[in-house]
């Protein structure tokens, strides 16, 4: 059976900027913003949802702390596109999976 999605090519901007600028930018912006998130929710095969508390350091933190997950995640700040316009990416690792488990509050829906 072949699969319907899209091969995952690199992103014309940074996925943050589709919540930053949904209520000042213009409708072609808005257009290209729900492509790119098409185009990841087919890449990934599945649903996305936004956790805020996972959005920056600190938050991220304080959210791992209060639910006591220290042993299992770890938040560190990466540049994940290596591009110096965009903020740097939270990124929350899984570490019994070695695996990243949310990006900028980003995650798969279970």
């Amino acid at each position: 059976m072949k699969s319907r999605t899209k091969l995952f090519g690199r992103l014309r901007f940074h996925p943050s900027m589709i919540q930053r600028t949904r209520t000042h930018a213009g409708t072609q912006f808005r257009e290209e913003a729900g492509d790119v998130l098409a185009t990841l929710v087919g890449y990934l095969n599945r649903d996305i949802k936004k956790i805020n508390r996972l959005s920056s350091a600190v938050s991220a933190q304080k959210y791992i702390d209060d639910k006591h997950l220290g042993k299992r995640f770890s938040v560190q700040e990466q540049d994940l596109d290596d591009n110096l316009a965009t903020p740097n990416n939270m990124v929350v690792y899984d570490k019994k999976k070695n695996a990243i488990h949310s990006v900028d509050g980003y995650t798969t829906a279970v």
